[in-house]
């Protein structure tokens, strides 16, 4: 999903692309987290994400039960989320 120019540099973003969270399981990791449907994933553990796939491909190198940041977008504000995951 495409970012607003304004917000790139408001937030100091290094792209311009991110992935928005559609459905959060209930009481899943990211629900517990504080995901919310709707936010914009800009970055896992500080890397671009730009795809679906990125994040699938960082998540899933990050071992069998790891901490991860994600770096997401929600109301025009940037905030980083720690989402502890179980593979």
């Amino acid at each position: 999903m495409p970012i607003p120019r304004f917000l790139l540099r408001e937030l100091d973003l290094l792209s311009n692309v991110g992935v928005e969270v559609v459905v959060v399981e209930e009481d899943g990791p990211a629900s517990v987290s504080g995901v919310l449907a709707g936010d914009l994933i800009v970055a896992v553990n500080d890397h671009i994400v730009t795809s679906v796939d990125d994040v699938h491909r960082l998540t899933s190198d990050s071992g069998e039960e790891s901490l991860l940041t994600l770096t997401v977008v929600r109301d025009g504000h940037k905030r980083n989320i720690d989402v502890r995951i179980a593979l």
